[in-house]
């Protein structure tokens, strides 16, 4: 399981998004339109997800560039917003971005380890 961490608290990152009811994506939307933006959207969250892994992969990356996108911290307070409210927290958006980014963690699928056949390549090593 995906998940996201906020606080001390880690959720499903697929129930937070799939999940969500059409209520919160509303909500998450109209809260966060302002100045002609058009709102934060499960499709803004990611973009915004996928266009920071690509950073992350780059070549003098640095954890600067996404804290300098507005965009891009808009989205990931989205994303806390809707996970807090897919567990039944009755939260807005402002309260749900008040977490620091310190707290706010994307935690990754684990990955299984694969067992080795004994009569594989690998006991050629031994």
């Amino acid at each position: 399981m995906t998940g996201i961490r906020v606080g001390e608290t880690v959720y499903s990152l697929e129930e937070s998004v799939n999940g969500a009811s059409l209520g919160d994506l509303y909500a998450l939307k109209v809260q966060t339109r302002k100045d002609g933006s058009p709102g934060v959207s499960v499709k803004t969250i990611s973009e915004s997800l996928t266009r920071a892994g690509e950073l992350a992969s780059a070549d003098g990356f640095s954890m600067l560039d996404l804290l300098d996108d507005e965009l891009f911290l808009q989205n990931l307070a989205g994303l806390a917003f809707l996970a807090r409210r897919k567990a039944g927290e009755k939260v807005t958006f402002e309260e749900a971005a008040q977490v620091s980014f310190q707290e706010l963690q994307i935690i990754p699928d684990e990955v299984d380890e694969v067992e080795v056949p004994k009569d594989s390549a690998a006991d050629l090593l031994e």
